[in-house]
């Protein structure tokens, strides 16, 4: 006799929410929001040792050779275009290595180990009731609802704004003659 599969949980019954899971401890946490300020660290050093590489290049190639005459040009060209790419890629490369060391370190210090606990901080910050809101199915939906709300307002706005304008300064004029 063949011992029985384990079943599959059904997918398609499961809702489209995460399910809750148990909080992290505080040493998964910690883990969480370390790993990314280590790797900007990580990522810091590594462009910092090619950026020295770099700079070593250009300045052994600035020194002449020993036998070289001081009144002749260097023997190497200077490739103006290629230098300029170098000196661009070199620049993004520290500059982005530093913002991922800088976030990491930014959660760190404000306990955020995940984009869902930032979206909530963030909406608790800016007044949005978390708990009051309609749990909607499909977010476009509920964009091209708000569009809706907010360009039907504008109209009615200027509905009124034409009525003010056309309105004679008497008032009613309906009721005289």
């Amino acid at each position: 006799m063949a011992a029985a599969a384990p079943s599959m949980p059904d997918v398609s019954a499961a809702p489209s929410a995460k399910p809750d899971t148990p909080p992290d401890t505080p040493f998964q946490r910690a883990k969480k929001q370390a790993g990314l300020f280590a790797a900007g660290g990580a990522f810091m050093l590594m462009s910092s040792l090619i950026t020295r590489r770099a700079i070593n290049r250009r300045i052994q190639w600035s020194k002449p050779a020993f036998f070289h005459q001081s009144n002749m040009p260097p023997i190497a060209k200077v490739d103006g275009p290629l230098e300029a790419m170098e000196a661009l890629t070199l620049a993004t490369v520290n500059t982005m290595s530093f913002g991922i060391m800088l976030v990491g370190g930014l959660a760190f210090a404000a306990n955020i180990s995940s984009l869902d606990e930032l979206k909530k901080i963030t909406k608790e910050r800016v007044g949005f009731d978390v708990e009051a809101a309609p749990a909607l199915g499909d977010p476009a939906l509920s964009k091209e609802e708000w569009i809706n709300q907010v360009l039907m307002e504008e109209d009615e706005q200027r509905v009124k704004a034409l009525e003010a304008q056309t309105r004679p300064p008497g008032g009613d004029s309906e009721g005289r003659r």
